[in-house]
């Protein structure tokens, strides 16, 4: 294999890692939004929970 072809590859290589890579913080991203939306719904659960109960001890 001629160096040429050596730095051809090698760039190639470089350039699917940093395709991986974007890709990778890109779906850390989509993780991330995904739990926070998750805790959203549990302190909403929560809030209606704690709400209902009250209700029924007052009446």
């Amino acid at each position: 294999m001629e160096l040429t072809e050596i730095e051809t590859s090698l760039r190639l290589i470089l350039q699917i890692c940093e395709k991986n890579t974007t890709d990778i913080s890109k779906l850390i991203r989509t993780v991330d939004r995904i739990a926070q939306i998750q805790l959203a719904q549990s302190r909403d659960i929560a809030h209606l929970t704690d709400y209902i109960e009250r209700e029924n001890n007052e009446s």
